[in-house]
């Protein structure tokens, strides 16, 4: 457990080091966050007779731009590769497709997962009880394989999805205590950031991204090897 709490513990020292950079990238992304939900919700008011799917298909498309410069920026910014706010931009032109490729997929699995615990719940047989347990636990286990998505694409040499959620599978393999663990410090920070206004406006999104990253460069240093240490007394 000692690389557990001590990856956390300095995930939040190096983010508090980086206070200045959180707060940069989290109020960028807050603004293009609140644009992409401005331009649906101004059509919407403009042209009423639009249907709504047409303004959830301009949410799905504008949502990227803040979530892909978000996820690349921390990535750098744990990596200690961070360039300044610019990089934020760059993060979007390179993980635009793969980002919203990631959030249809989510919205797919999502809908057929409600789809499957509605049909459930109609049944009272035992069997279907069961069957609701399963598709809550299928959903539980697919939100926590999403809070390191992003960050295992950030560091593929070129992105791909499926290739990331394979290495989600493998990081709850092979370090289930700190995959779990940082990810409910990551949803306490959220709820707790949800009771109040600011927190969000200031460094939730950043934070949390810049954990999740900062959990996958710990693993993916704990598997190089090792230098051996030099002999005492070895001139």
């Amino acid at each position: 457990m000692r690389f557990v709490f001590g990856t956390i513990w300095k995930s939040l020292v190096y983010a508090y080091d980086s206070a200045f950079e959180v707060v940069i990238i989290n109020l960028i992304w807050l603004l293009l966050t609140a644009a992409a939900i401005a331009i649906p919700a101004g059509l919407g008011s403009l042209l009423p007779n639009l249907h709504p799917i047409f303004l959830i298909l301009t949410l799905v498309l504008t949502l990227p731009v803040s979530l892909s410069g978000l996820y690349y920026a921390t990535s750098l910014l744990a990596n200690q590769d961070y360039d300044g706010w610019k990089t934020f931009f760059v993060g979007i032109r390179k993980y635009y497709l793969a980002t919203l490729l990631w959030i249809v997929v989510n919205i797919t699995v999502v809908i057929a997962l409600w789809f499957y615990w509605n049909v459930f719940m109609q049944n009272e047989a035992m069997w279907a009880a069961i069957l609701q347990l399963v598709v809550i636990s299928l959903f539980i286990w697919w939100a926590l394989m999403q809070v390191y998505v992003m960050p295992l694409m950030m560091v593929q040499t070129k992105p791909s999805l499926w290739l990331a959620l394979r290495n989600c599978l493998v990081t709850y393999v092979r370090w289930p205590g700190l995959s779990l663990v940082m990810s409910i410090v990551i949803l306490i920070i959220m709820v707790l950031s949800a009771l109040v206004t600011l927190p969000w406006m200031l460094f939730t999104a950043s934070l949390s991204a810049f954990m999740a990253c900062f959990a996958i460069r710990e693993m993916l240093e704990s598997l190089k090897p090792k230098e051996p240490e030099e002999e005492a007394g070895k001139a």
